[in-house]
């Protein structure tokens, strides 16, 4: 939902990260940042058009209206509309699409210490699968042809203001507001197998078709007060502050199925989920940075969950230079995390497979532990890094969809007792550039997740166990010409 021409900057941090983000960062976190209004191009078009019926259009616009005040509009729309088929196979190789996509930001620097923003987001966008003869003309349409349809619209809107003491500009306030509304709807196509008994004759196998419906909804605030200052210098830093969250989600999945001995109130409470989450919760963190080698982040929150009570998430992250040209980081924390059984398998929607969801999920919870090492070195007299990094996310409970104990259904239930969940990941990664613009990237991923399905530890089902990365690119002197490569290789577990 984020176009490219949009964003400044992508930030990755892997493991738990800062207790300021939340209770819910398990195995790291991402943040991308928009563009700027004050730093951003006044105008930017591009356009973008290949043999495959993909059209992308994206229009940037910012404006400087006075030195405090500045604004950005952010554009977006693509489309897909050809029906590609390269394979022959009678299914869409690539789903029909239409997306439009808008973003306004505002921005206010006082130029007194109080720095202020406001932005509004709206999305629309369909999709459209299944086999090539398939049209949405309606139900019916469903029971001819397989095809699946996804429609979403979403609303955003955030407002953060932050004011900094002039004479302390180590200390600060800060109050964030965010708000989404997220409105989801889709059909798909559903088979299932019974028996027709004629008379004299063996049973015989019968497709019947039917329509499967999932719509969901979610309504989302969240306000966080933020307070940052200084143990006697800027050596030892804290960070304080309160936040609370509002969510409330509303799913329905139907599949056409209905049941002689079920009550309309049980069908009802069959086919409907609803919840609502209320979290107040309060939060401190305390950084350490000597001037030389080493920084110290520990961090503890405390949030009341209105369905699960309290919840205690600590946090640590280290880093220390090793020598001039080693660094080392170490991470470690716990998260918590309530699933969403439906949307975090939503692929599976499209299968054959019915969802039997356990009445009593339990939130998850995992601990986290890794680091990693940075090494700076110089090949050809060129700058090379090389960075190795591993990280352990073992679950105290997770809400496991489970398809291997039944080929005909996805059963979604929390941990067996006694069972575990765990994931582990290693990676190296390798940057240089061997000659005068050409820059070469190459990495190596291994993953190891594994779950206890109907009592036995198995590997979870398509994730691939090893990955390589390379990338070659090459840019002449002015940009004036540019060359890029990369190959990828992934094989999945045996």
């Amino acid at each position: 939902y984020l176009a490219g021409p949009w964003i400044e900057s992508i930030e990755i941090i892997k493991g738990t990260g800062s207790v300021v983000n939340g209770y819910e960062a398990i195995s790291g976190q991402v943040n991308v940042k928009l563009k700027e209004p004050e730093k951003t191009d006044q105008l930017l078009f591009n356009i973008y058009g290949n043999d495959l019926g993909k059209l992308d259009i994206n229009l940037n616009s910012s404006a400087r209206i006075s030195p405090k005040w500045s604004t950005v509009l952010l554009l977006h729309s693509d489309h897909l509309g050809a029906r590609v088929d390269r394979n022959k196979d009678g299914f869409l190789d690539l789903p029909l699409a239409t997306q439009f996509n808008a973003f306004n930001k505002w921005k206010y620097i006082s130029g007194k210490g109080l720095v202020s923003e406001v932005g509004l987001g709206a999305l629309r966008e369909i999709r459209q699968g299944g086999q090539v003869g398939f049209r949405d003309t309606g139900d019916g349409a469903f029971l001819q042809n397989y095809g699946t349809t996804q429609a979403t619209n979403r609303y955003t809107g955030y407002a953060k203001t932050s004011y900094t003491w002039a004479s302390r500009p180590f200390q600060s306030l800060g109050l964030l507001l965010t708000g989404t509304d997220h409105d989801f709807t889709s059909r798909y196509s559903y088979g299932y197998d019974t028996y027709a008994y004629s008379s004299g004759l063996p049973p015989r196998a019968v497709t019947n078709r039917t329509l499967r419906r999932y719509d969901g909804t979610q309504r989302t605030g969240l306000a966080t007060l933020l307070f940052q200052s200084a143990l006697g210098n800027t050596a030892h830093v804290y960070r304080t502050g309160l936040s609370f969250l509002y969510d409330h989600y509303d799913e329905r999945l139907s599949d056409g199925r209905t049941y002689l001995t079920e009550t309309p109130a049980e069908a009802e409470a069959r086919e409907h989920r609803q919840r609502r989450e209320l979290v107040p919760g309060a939060f401190a963190e305390y950084t350490y940075q000597n001037s030389r080698n080493l920084t110290i982040v520990a961090g503890l929150r405390a949030d009341r969950h209105n369905l699960y009570g309290w919840q205690l998430t600590p946090r640590l992250n280290l880093k220390y230079d090793m020598a001039k040209n080693t660094v080392l980081r170490l991470a470690a924390g716990r998260g918590f995390r309530v699933a969403n059984p439906i949307a975090d398998n939503a692929a599976l929607l499209a299968s054959a497979r019915e969802f039997s969801i356990g009445n009593n999920l339990r939130p998850e919870r995992a601990w986290n532990l890794g680091g990693s090492a940075t090494q700076y070195f110089t090949v050809l007299s060129r700058p090379a890094t090389f960075i190795l990094d591993y990280y352990h996310t073992e679950f105290d409970n997770q809400v496991v969809a489970d398809m291997y104990t039944a080929s005909s259904y996805v059963i979604i239930d929390n941990l067996v007792p006694g069972g575990r969940s765990y994931a582990r990941s290693l990676q190296a990664e390798l940057q240089l550039e061997p000659l005068k613009g050409l820059q070469v990237k190459t990495a190596y991923k291994y993953l190891d997740v594994r779950t206890t399905y109907d009592n036995v530890l198995l590997p979870k089902p398509l994730t691939p166990s090893h990955r390589a990365f390379l990338n070659l690119g090459y840019a002449s002197a002015f940009d004036k010409w540019r060359a890029d490569f990369t190959v990828q290789w992934i094989l999945a577990p045996t």
